[in-house]
Protein backbone atom coordinates (compact mmCIF):
# COMPACT_ATOMS: atom_id res chain seq x y z
CA UNK A 1 0.00 0.00 0.00
CA UNK A 2 1.14 3.56 -0.72
CA UNK A 3 0.45 6.39 1.73
CA UNK A 4 1.02 10.13 1.33
CA UNK A 5 0.87 13.00 3.82
CA UNK A 6 1.25 16.78 3.73
CA UNK A 7 1.72 19.21 6.63
CA UNK A 8 1.96 23.01 6.76
CA UNK A 9 3.21 25.00 9.76
CA UNK A 10 3.20 28.78 10.12
CA UNK A 11 4.42 30.78 13.12
CA UNK A 12 4.38 34.53 13.68
CA UNK A 13 6.85 35.73 16.30
CA UNK A 14 6.20 39.01 18.09
CA UNK A 15 8.37 40.41 20.83
CA UNK A 16 11.92 41.72 21.01
CA UNK A 17 12.46 40.02 17.65
CA UNK A 18 9.63 39.76 15.14
CA UNK A 19 9.29 37.60 12.06
CA UNK A 20 7.67 34.59 10.47
CA UNK A 21 8.55 30.96 10.00
CA UNK A 22 6.71 28.56 7.70
CA UNK A 23 7.34 24.98 6.69
CA UNK A 24 5.74 22.56 4.22
CA UNK A 25 6.47 18.86 4.62
CA UNK A 26 5.37 16.11 2.24
CA UNK A 27 5.98 12.42 2.64
CA UNK A 28 5.28 9.16 0.84
CA UNK A 29 5.66 5.57 2.01
CA UNK A 30 5.25 2.41 -0.02
CA UNK A 31 5.10 -1.07 1.51
CA UNK A 32 7.24 -3.58 -0.35
CA UNK A 33 6.30 -6.36 2.06
CA UNK A 34 4.90 -6.87 5.54
CA UNK A 35 8.21 -5.70 7.09
CA UNK A 36 9.89 -3.54 4.41
CA UNK A 37 8.89 0.00 3.46
CA UNK A 38 10.31 2.60 1.09
CA UNK A 39 9.97 6.23 2.23
CA UNK A 40 10.65 9.73 0.90
CA UNK A 41 10.21 13.08 2.67
CA UNK A 42 10.56 16.62 1.27
CA UNK A 43 10.67 19.74 3.48
CA UNK A 44 10.69 23.41 2.47
CA UNK A 45 11.13 26.18 5.08
CA UNK A 46 10.91 29.96 4.85
CA UNK A 47 12.22 32.37 7.47
CA UNK A 48 11.36 36.03 7.30
CA UNK A 49 12.01 39.46 8.74
CA UNK A 50 14.23 40.19 11.74
CA UNK A 51 14.84 36.50 12.48
CA UNK A 52 17.64 36.61 9.92
CA UNK A 53 21.08 38.11 10.10
CA UNK A 54 22.22 39.83 6.92
CA UNK A 55 23.79 37.46 4.41
CA UNK A 56 21.87 34.30 5.37
CA UNK A 57 19.42 32.44 3.13
CA UNK A 58 15.70 33.02 3.66
CA UNK A 59 14.68 29.47 2.74
CA UNK A 60 15.97 25.93 2.76
CA UNK A 61 14.99 22.57 1.32
CA UNK A 62 15.56 19.08 2.59
CA UNK A 63 15.01 15.64 1.09
CA UNK A 64 15.28 12.23 2.73
CA UNK A 65 14.70 8.81 1.19
CA UNK A 66 15.36 5.32 2.35
CA UNK A 67 14.32 1.77 3.09
CA UNK A 68 13.04 0.68 6.49
CA UNK A 69 13.11 -3.02 7.41
CA UNK A 70 11.75 -4.27 10.72
CA UNK A 71 13.15 -7.45 12.28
Amino acid sequence: ATKASVAYYNQNINGAITGTFSSVITGVTHDLSKRTTLYAIYDHQNIGSALLTSGYATSQNGFTAGVRHMF
